[in-house]
């Protein structure tokens, strides 16, 4: 992918992204004592910016669309079709903060792995099909 050559952090991006990397970057690097340590905007990127990224623009369409849209989506809205990154972000944060996932969470990253890297996506499909199937409904006798 050469759309933007070497300036791919200013053009690949929106703006707003762009100047709060450059940013978290200057501020990190105050702090550091050894210039080999100093942080680049790349090295304050994080998992969610990946969504902006991909929408900025035509990038979806002309880049991302055909390689990140799970298998079974294919006629959804972008923002739905992204919706996996905003999970899968969560997921981590989970993980960072309270240190455990539920079975659930985890499954959903093994079956993000599997598309991703395995180009296996029958679980995901299956599990994101499940989640956008509506609850059942109890007849009165059920309840």
């Amino acid at each position: 992918m050469d759309a933007y050559g070497n300036m791919w952090m200013k053009r690949g991006m929106p703006e707003k992204l762009y100047t709060y990397l450059v940013t978290e970057a200057a501020k990190k690097n105050r702090l550091i004592e050894n210039e080999k340590d100093e942080k680049t905007p790349w090295d304050c990127l994080m998992l969610i910016h990946l969504r902006d990224i991909m929408q900025h623009q035509a990038q979806w369409s002309n880049y991302f669309q055909k390689r990140y849209t799970i298998p079974g989506q294919e006629g959804r809205k972008k923002e739905e079709k992204t919706s996996w990154l905003v999970q899968l972000n969560s997921i981590r944060n989970n993980a960072d903060h309270e240190y455990s996932v539920s079975k659930d969470e985890a499954d959903y990253v093994a079956a993000i792995h599997d598309w991703l890297i395995l180009d296996d996506g029958e679980s995901i499909s299956r599990i994101s099909a499940d989640a956008r199937a509506p609850a059942p409904v109890l007849a009165d006798s059920d309840a």
